[in-house]
């Protein structure tokens, strides 16, 4: 069963990591950062990087300081998965939709607003 074992546990554990890296590759120090601003210590934050960059982390690769998820065998893997389970799946990357490139609002002031009134 060799890695279907142990892909759950990674998934739970791990799930908004791979979240993150599935809408792309960031640097590791953007990483980092999503991670703590997600609720994991600084500590931790450091951990699942320097875990991923040592290899520990299974489809989570570090190369050039880059950060990324291979979601092609992320993908097989859990059709395999589910194959054992005697189940059917097709898994396949969400596919982009025009209003995903558009950034969120984080705020509810605009620029103009704030360099007026934040003088």
């Amino acid at each position: 069963m060799g890695t279907k074992k142990t892909i759950l546990h990674p998934l739970d554990t791990y799930i908004d990591l791979y979240s993150y890296l599935s809408k792309g590759q960031h640097t590791e120090t953007d990483t980092k950062k999503y991670l703590e601003n997600n609720g994991r210590s600084n500590t931790n934050a450091h951990k699942c990087v320097a875990s991923a960059r040592d290899g520990e982390m299974l489809f989570i690769t570090v190369e050039d300081g880059k950060v990324s998820l291979d979601l092609k065998a992320l993908s097989k893997e859990l059709e395999e998965v589910c194959a054992e389970l005697n189940l059917t799946a097709d898994i396949s990357e969400k596919k982009k939709k025009p209003e995903d490139d558009i950034p969120t609002v984080t705020t509810g002031k605009s620029q103009s607003f704030e360099s007026f009134y934040g003088r």
